[in-house]
């Protein structure tokens, strides 16, 4: 079977091939390096199932990009609505009027998966749960994911709401990639908000996972009883330099579950590895313009590029081709990784110096002295 590697828009992927029998207490599951985009694994990938709280994967993402943009602030108080006091299930039991920082709430959502401060983010980025859901498939449609659709942000039983395994491990890997210390939240075990009040509330991580299996530091547990027992768990290994995302959806039980995701997670890092092709911030290659200040321009590589292969494939020399951008301002070029006569990926290239036009009398000395010399 060869996997085609995912659709990701921040990266390009290469052919993977992949038989092992894994995952079979799961209805549907995907393995994905999160580097490469590669998918390593798949079962069923693209049957629609019941998310149940890894649908929190969306909506963190559009946290995060709230935080970054600077709609939300870490330290900005968030009131607690009728609608997310209701909420039910995981909760951190929020009050009607509560104030609560959006750092604490976000906390909240990724380490106890709770629906009321998940409810309570969403309320105050879009005004109602409505605008916020709209958002959300918005995301997905531009993450590429045809077979998701959310109706809600929490993942609490709803109708036409579903994703698949491929989805949430494109979903998944998306924030891992763009939002990688939302790694240092998902790999806290426990923790407290309201710590210094007289009503402390204690963070137990879903993902017990984080504390029993040394190298799975997060990402998102899920259950109803629609859903079955879900997990999107991710794992870094320094050695094969290679960060995994394996989702499994559809287990009967928590043990199960636990038990097909560190079966793959084990069987990726054990046959897989990343060949690092382009360091970022290595120099690709020098420009001279006389017009410019400073003359000797040096263009930089802007992100580490590698490419997934398996252990016992011998390493690859690549070919490397530099494309300058004449009609962007803003981008300045970059380089097309060839294997061979095929193109594998794309990676920008940025000046060391933003170099700026020289006046005319130096432009003038310039041509002078290359005249003389």
């Amino acid at each position: 079977m060869i996997v085609m590697g995912l659709c990701l828009p921040y990266l390009y992927s290469v052919k993977i091939s992949a038989e092992p029998n894994l995952a079979n207490n799961s209805k549907s599951a995907t393995m994905v390096n999160v580097e490469t985009g590669d998918v390593i694994f798949e079962k069923n990938a693209n049957e629609k199932l019941a998310p149940a709280s890894m649908t929190k994967i969306m909506s963190i993402i559009l946290f995060m990009e709230a935080l970054v943009s600077g709609q939300l602030k870490a330290d900005q108080l968030v009131t607690t609505s009728l609608n997310a006091s209701q909420m039910g299930g995981s909760q951190i039991f929020l009050s009607v009027g509560e104030q609560m920082k959006v750092s604490e709430l976000l906390k909240s959502v990724v380490i106890a998966s709770a629906n009321d401060a998940c409810v309570a983010l969403a309320e105050e980025i879009s005004g109602s749960i409505e605008s916020f859901v709209k958002l959300m498939n918005d995301k997905a449609k531009m993450l590429g994911l045809e077979n998701t659709n959310f109706a809600n942000a929490t993942g609490l039983p709803i109708e036409n709401h579903y994703t698949t395994s491929n989805d949430m491990a494109i979903m998944s890997a998306y924030l891992i990639k763009n939002y990688p210390e939302i790694i240092k939240l998902s790999s806290t075990y426990e923790d407290y908000v309201r710590k210094d009040t007289d009503n402390p509330f204690w963070l137990v991580n879903t993902n017990r996972l984080v504390k029993h299996y040394p190298s799975i530091d997060g990402l998102k547990t899920g259950w109803t009883n629609d859903a079955g027992y879900c997990l999107s768990a991710t794992s870094y290994n320094d050695d094969n330099k290679m960060r995994l995302v394996a989702v499994v959806m559809g287990c009967e039980t928590p043990q199960k579950r636990s038990a097909d995701v560190v079966e793959l997670l084990n069987y990726g890092h054990s046959n897989y590895h990343n060949q690092l092709v382009l360091n970022k911030g290595s120099v690709i290659s020098t420009t001279n313009n006389i017009k410019l200040l400073p003359e000797d321009v040096r263009l930089l590589v802007s992100n580490d590029f590698y490419v997934c292969k398996k252990k016992q494939d011998k390493e690859k020399n690549y070919i490397f081709k530099l494309e300058l951008n004449n009609e962007d301002n803003n981008k300045v070029g970059m380089v097309i990784i060839y294997d061979g006569d095929v193109e594998i990926g794309r990676v920008d290239v940025n000046y060391e110096l933003e170099p700026r036009e020289v006046n005319y009398w130096l432009l003038l000395f310039r041509i002078m002295k290359r005249l003389f010399n």
